[in-house]
């Protein structure tokens, strides 16, 4: 008889022990959280473990070998809380979030007390930085951007001249042209305040010349034109700009 019981032990230890380690895991679970958080309202639930006699072990085995169903136990009016294990493993992580958030604000607290305390050291041994104040005034980036200088009225004829109240030339180049002959060529121009050329046409009655190829130099490098920005002028200024084509 104890030679079969083990026999048939052998050929379901695997089970028979990794039944007994898990029951050995949950008490000792159980256990562990009961001393941890000590008896609760939702964790005063009673545990009852029964253990198998020899005559229950074998009559249990041979039921699982056979198939045959057990015989049924006498039930019990009983009361058993399945939400008591879940609360209190949801309870566990609260515990260690508070945890962790004390030991963030401690360490916080030693930063900021070592930072104060090398800034004493410094402010002791007189090497306390001190940020100089910035005066506003100096950041202007005008002060520090290459200077134009305003173009002077020349005696006699100039190659390229213009005529914008108030306005200084960013970009007005000199021609580079094959036309032949010579004369001047005249462009009325229309300003907006960024100092872009929006229009652009000729004065025919100031324009000496007829040839196509100073006309359209003219209107093309009249066009790439730039001037200085201004929030007081209008919004599109009217000017002009001479060019004077000279012999080749």
């Amino acid at each position: 008889m104890f030679d079969l019981l083990l026999d048939r032990f052998d050929r379901h230890k695997y089970g028979i022990i990794g039944t007994l380690v898990l029951h050995t895991a949950v008490l000792f679970t159980l256990a562990i959280s009961r001393m941890n958080h000590g008896p609760g309202p939702e964790q005063g639930n009673e545990m009852r473990v029964d253990v198998l006699d020899a005559v229950q072990a074998e009559a249990l085995l041979q039921a699982i070998e056979t198939g045959t169903p057990l015989p049924s136990a006498p039930v019990t009016n009983t009361v058993s809380d399945l939400n008591a294990q879940v609360r209190a493993a949801q309870a566990m992580p609260t515990v260690s979030a508070r945890t962790a958030e004390r030991m963030e604000n401690d360490l916080r607290d030693l930063e900021r007390s070592e930072f104060d305390r090398l800034a004493e050291e410094r402010r002791a041994a007189g090497k306390e930085v001190v940020v100089p104040e910035l005066d506003p005034s100096k950041w202007d980036k005008q002060q520090y951007l290459p200077k134009q200088e305003a173009p002077a009225r020349v005696d006699g004829p100039a190659t390229v001249s213009y005529d914008l109240k108030g306005r200084r030339p960013e970009v007005l180049e000199v021609p580079a042209y094959l036309c032949t002959g010579s004369g001047r060529v005249v462009v009325r121009i229309a300003v907006d305040r960024s100092g872009i050329v929006r229009q652009r046409s000729l004065d025919k009655q100031a324009t000496t010349v007829s040839e196509d190829c100073m006309l359209e130099y003219a209107l093309a490098y009249a066009a790439e034109a730039r001037f200085d920005h201004a929030a007081n002028a209008p919004e599109e200024q009217i000017g002009t700009i001479t060019f004077l084509f000279l012999p080749q």
